[in-house]
């Protein structure tokens, strides 16, 4: 079960404390945390 404080009614909280949300993989490097999009530098 989803923690309410990040997560409730099926939709992510975007008020939710940034330590609590989850970070996602997306594709080629693309993450994502719950609210915000994040991308990752290429590896050396």
């Amino acid at each position: 079960q989803a923690d309410e404080r990040v997560f409730a009614a099926g939709r992510w909280r975007a008020d939710a404390p940034a330590e609590l949300r989850t970070l996602h993989h997306q594709a080629g490097g693309a993450f994502f945390v719950a609210g915000e999009t994040v991308q990752a530098a290429a590896p050396r």
